[in-house]
């Protein structure tokens, strides 16, 4: 009998601690996906994409229904403007069964950031008041005033945001990039150095610090920054470019060719997102490594591998003024007196165009709905700088003017000559 008991309580035993395996595996089943959200939310809040993807496919794993994680993958590809995966992650949000409402709310976002921002400023006011997801609306909503050069909406809703969510670095950082375009250098600094101080994490916020101490000529300070962008970027690559820059102004050939050769990719066509997501242009990302590669080759006084980087450079990019400013000062080193002058009168209307394009900015500064300010930054933009925010400018004209003649067959001509 003692040996059937000793049986029958060791057999209970186990039961109860399979019992207890099942009830802890069931609640862990249960709490992860939930945990991962609350991870995801808080390294988005931070400008963390980096964690906040990780945490994202973690709980999706444990949880491939969950509504709640597929909104903030939808999310998390908005922010880096991939809006096809958002469109597939909104769709798999709805077949778990997210409310239509929640859906449309993100779509509206996705305009709102690029720039059509007239539907979700239609309900600003109410949803300001309700106080839900105010950092997503206000970022969208920013972007998009940026975008189509809004100014004082943008600034206004700064300070709410500044005021609403004090510890939310994104407002700083979006305030930081305004004050640099209009050349408030200092007060960009301070920006960006308070978005930091909120969250180490915010790559842009490092990288475009960076930008700023370059162009004040403190490289050392800058190289620091691109090293903080690069450490909390999941794409080293524009970091490292700008590293390998500053390297080549503090006369260090050796570090900057480090720097490069550190560089994962080839083809700098593959660093388009994360240069948009730092905030340079794209037509920058184009010619950038090839740029800096022409100056290191500068700086170690071979004019042939310069010539040569200069070239790629402008057959990736032939908007880039400074490259092909280069690329004239080397072909007259290498006595093509010619070539050099050709190019030296491209850069030269590029520059009288620029100039043209500043006081249009002005007279947007004061009046914003200026349309013929707008189109005048249009046609330089399309002809002397970048495509891509020309197209930007061309669709501001038609916010303000849907019957604007030249805006639409601009962009009727661009359609048809990329469709082909």
């Amino acid at each position: 009998m003692k040996i059937i008991d000793e049986i029958r309580n060791r057999y209970v035993r186990w039961i109860i601690l399979l019992a207890g395996i099942v009830v802890l595996f069931g609640t862990f089943w249960n709490f992860y996906p939930v945990y991962c959200v609350n991870r995801a939310e808080s390294a988005l809040y931070s400008q963390d994409l980096e964690a906040a993807q990780d945490w994202i496919q973690s709980g999706l794993h444990w949880s491939a229904d969950s509504i709640s994680l597929h909104l903030l993958d939808a999310r998390w590809n908005r922010r880096l403007s991939r809006f096809d995966e958002m469109n597939s992650c909104l769709s798999k949000a709805a077949e778990a069964g997210a409310d239509k409402e929640r859906i449309v709310h993100e779509q509206v976002l996705a305009s709102a950031q690029t720039g059509t921002i007239g539907p979700l400023k239609n309900q600003l006011a109410d949803l300001l008041m309700k106080g839900e997801d105010l950092s997503d609306i206000c970022d969208a909503y920013v972007r998009g005033c940026l975008m189509v050069y809004r100014i004082d909406e943008a600034e206004k809703v700064l300070g709410l945001w500044k005021a609403d969510l004090p510890d939310d670095p994104q407002p700083h950082f979006l305030a930081g990039r305004l004050l640099e375009h209009q050349v408030e250098l200092d007060g960009a600094i301070a920006s960006f150095e308070a978005a930091l101080q909120r969250s180490q994490k915010h790559a842009p916020a490092a990288y475009n610090l960076g930008r700023i101490y370059f162009r004040n000529q403190k490289y050392e300070k800058a190289l620091m920054m691109y090293e903080q962008a690069r450490d909390s970027s999941w794409n080293p690559n524009p970091a490292l470019v700008s590293m390998a820059q500053c390297a080549i102004e503090l006369e260090q050939p050796e570090r900057a060719a480090r720097y490069l050769g550190e560089v994962t990719t080839t083809d700098p066509a593959d660093d388009l997102e994360m240069y948009r997501y730092l905030g340079d242009p794209s037509s920058v990302a184009l010619s950038r490594y090839y740029a800096v590669k022409g100056r290191l080759a500068q700086l170690n006084n071979d004019n042939n591998r310069a010539r040569q980087a200069y070239e790629e450079a402008l057959t990736a990019n032939p908007q880039d003024w400074r490259s092909r400013y280069q690329y004239s000062q080397i072909l007259r080193k290498l006595g093509l007196s010619e070539q050099a002058k050709a190019e030296v009168e491209k850069y030269r209307a590029t520059q009288s165009a620029l100039k043209e394009c500043d006081e249009s900015i002005r007279r947007l500064s004061i009046n914003p709905n200026d349309v013929e300010a707008r189109m005048a930054v249009a046609r330089v933009m399309m002809e002397h700088i970048s495509e891509s925010q020309g197209i930007i400018w061309l669709k501001s004209v038609l916010l303000y003017d849907p019957d604007h003649v030249e805006a639409r067959q601009m962009l009727d001509h661009y359609d048809n000559k990329h469709s082909k």
